[in-house]
Order: C-alpha cells, then structure tokens, then sequence
C-alpha cells in the first residue's frame, strides 16, 4: 500500500483509538532504550559518547552502542565528532552522538521574490 494514496481528508480520527495508539501501542512497538536515547540527547543538547549515553540510560555499553548505530543508520541520530583513544590494541575510539536540530523555517521579507 502506498501511504502517500490514502485519503486522510475525508475521515474523522476517533480519540480513543487515536489515544490507544499513541500510549499503548507506539510505546510497546518502540524499544524504550532507543527512545531514551533520543529523549537524553535531546534534553541535554550536547553530543555524547556511548559511555555516557549508557550510564544516562542504564544499559550496558555494547546495547547502547547497537542502538545508536541502528539509529544513525535510520538518519535518526549523527555522529557529531569521534574522540580518539589510541589503545595498543587498536580501537578506544567513541563516537559522539547527537539528535540533529530541525531546519530553520526561511522567512522572506513582505514582497521579496520567493
């Protein structure tokens, strides 16, 4: 089905069902570890490790970094900035990460060419 097709216009949306989906389905639909991910970076509008994002949320770091990946991937999250750790073994690297702030709307002056 392509959702660009439906005819939204000439239903009603009915409260209930539209309250059932938004507080009983979205929650138990979305994994709450990737929306407390976005719900920190949001509230603390700075980029942040995985280390810290981890110890935010309660989760381990290998959970905490799965998500972030997944998210970045879906254009969710961006990877403001990678720290570097140079270890002998090799990685120590952390990405830090953000939730990207929406574009500002553009404003034209009262009878400027668009």
């Amino acid at each position: 089905m392509n959702v660009s097709t439906v005819n939204r216009s000439a239903e009603a949306v009915d409260p209930a069902q539209e309250q059932y989906v938004w507080e009983t389905l979205i929650p138990n639909l979305l994994d709450p570890h990737r929306l407390a991910i976005i719900e920190s970076l949001i509230r603390l509008q700075q980029p942040l490790a995985v280390r810290d994002l981890a110890a935010i949320i309660g989760a381990s770091a290998d959970l905490t970094r799965y998500h972030c990946k997944v998210l970045t991937q879906a254009g969710v999250l961006e990877v403001s900035a990678v720290r570097l750790h140079p270890q002998p073994a090799g990685g120590g690297d952390d990405s830090l990460y953000e939730f990207p702030k929406p574009p500002q709307a553009v404003v034209t002056a009262p009878g400027s060419p668009e």
